[in-house]
Order: C-alpha cells, then structure tokens, then sequence
C-alpha cells in the first residue's frame, strides 16, 4: 500500500460486510499506518465493531469510530449511500432493522446468482458465501468470484458489466426511503452523513431532502476524488450548513484505485464536529487545540 496522508480515516469497510479484512487486521493497520481516528462503516451490520472496539483498546493511540453505511432512496426515486457515525451498536431498534436488510441482501444476492447462470456464468450461492466468510453478502462478493471464475478482471469490471444499474445480473433492492434511514441512526444515538456524493448523480437537487430528513454532513474528503471535486464539495457544505467528514472507503489491498487505509488528506479539524456529538469517543485527539 501507498504511505498514508492523513492519521485520520472515517470511512472504511471489514469483513463483517465486503471488506477484506477482519476488524482486528484493519485495526492493527490503521495503527500500523500512524492513524488516530478509524470510522468502521460496514454495510448494514455492526457485527464487526466488537471485534474492532476489543483489538483497539490495545492501541491507546487510536479512536474508533463506531457507524454503519445505509442505503436509502429518496422520494424522487435517487439512490444514496449513508453514513451513520457515533451510532449506540446496541440499540435494538438498529438491530432489528438491521437483520431485516441483511436478509434482504441474502435473497437479492440469490437472485443475481440466478441470472448469472440463467446468462451462461457457472457461479452458485455456495461460492458467493464462502467468499463473504460469514459476513453480510453482497455484490462485492460477486464480483469476487466473478474474477476467480475468470468472468472479469476487476470488481470495476463485474460491476461496470454485469452487476451495476442496467446491467444483465442488476436486481434492485428493496427499497428504504431517506428519511427513514436517517431516523433509525438517530435513533441509535448518530448522525447522517452523505457518502461519496458524486457517485449519486445530481446530488445537489437532492441535498433539500436529505436536509430536511436530517441529514447532518456531507463526505467531502473521499479517496478517489480530485482536489478540485473535494473544494466543490466543500463548498456545497458550507453553503448548506453542513459539517465536512473524509475517508478512504478502504475495502482492503488493492481493492480499488484510490482507496488505500489513510490516502486521503482529511484535515483534523474535521474532528470538532464529531467532539460536539461524540465527545467521549474522542478523548485522545492529536492536538486539543483545533
């Protein structure tokens, strides 16, 4: 891996959902890697924070962040990807709804499996679950064995020609509308943030929902994106009142260009929001005084 930039990284991924490390290997690296503050947003689970949390307080250095990543749908019909930070883990109310999105996740990967082989592709369920390990499946875990079969090169690749939007193997999701995503993090204790928003469209006709949901920040600092998309989206913060976050999207080595652990410079006084929500996650903040 490239050496990091920044010691703080607020968005990254375990096995608990697609990633590819466990949340004790990812928190060691982070470590490694001189980080202070490691958001851990698995895709609707939090299985992987107890993990996380236990293999960090062996590393007095470094905060974890506890969150979750949600997808919701808009009243317009536009997909987004939620963050949920500082999020109480224990809430039943998270967990409830939790286990009904993983089951949901369970049957659409089922079906995209059936059109796989339904187009020729000799995948089974089998092999998609051995992938995800006994975490969450999911169409990462796809296009994984898609490029063990030799289907593709990339999970780019898999995505961009069999797994995306209006793409053979494509199978919707059942739905969960904005503001209903943004009340369960609530309700657990956390705030919203909109995640890597230039992969959503037009974003910006959709922020007056999404701030009228209660949408609280908008990640600005996201590994893949130019310094001039990260000042636009600055910007748009700002205009709207919203706080800034940053983070890799970190899947594991070589998942995606762009997504190393810590390459994304996010400026540490990003953390002053999260002290005014979360205060007793932050006590060993690298300098008092931002």
């Amino acid at each position: 891996m490239s050496e990091p930039v920044s010691r703080i990284d607020l968005h990254t991924h375990t096995t608990a959902s697609d990633g590819t490390l466990r949340p004790a290997e990812l928190v060691r690296g982070a470590s490694r890697r001189g980080l202070t503050h490691l958001g851990i947003a698995d895709h609707d689970t939090t299985n992987g924070l107890p993990e996380a949390l236990d293999e960090a307080a062996r590393h007095p250095e470094l905060t974890v962040i506890p969150a979750v990543e949600l997808s919701a749908t808009s009243t317009h019909g536009g997909d987004f990807h939620l963050l949920g930070y500082c999020i109480d883990a224990a809430s039943s109310a998270l967990q409830t709804a939790l286990d009904s999105f993983r089951r949901d996740r369970e049957s659409r990967v089922e079906r995209i499996v059936e059109r796989l082989r339904g187009a020729g592709v000799d995948i089974t369920i089998e092999q998609v679950e051995a992938n995800a390990d006994g975490g969450a499946v999911s169409r990462a875990h796809i296009g994984r064995v898609l490029m063990e079969l030799g289907e593709v090169e990339s999970i780019n690749e898999a995505f961009d020609r069999w797994l995306g939007r209006n793409r053979p193997a494509f199978v919707p999701r059942k739905p969960l509308l904005t503001r209903d995503a943004v009340n369960l993090i609530h309700d657990a204790g956390g705030f919203t943030v909109l995640a890597h928003p230039l992969t959503m469209g037009d974003f910006r006709k959709q922020l007056p929902e999404l701030i009228d949901a209660g949408l609280v920040g908008l990640e600005v600092y996201y590994g893949p994106y130019s310094e001039d998309e990260r000042q636009m989206l600055a910007d748009t913060a700002r205009q709207h009142g919203l706080i800034a976050t940053g983070g890799s999207d970190f899947h594991g080595p070589d998942h995606r260009e762009g997504r190393e652990l810590g390459n994304v410079r996010v400026p540490e006084c990003v953390l002053d929001a999260f002290v005014d929500r979360c205060p007793d996650l932050l006590l060993n903040r690298p300098d008092a005084s931002l």
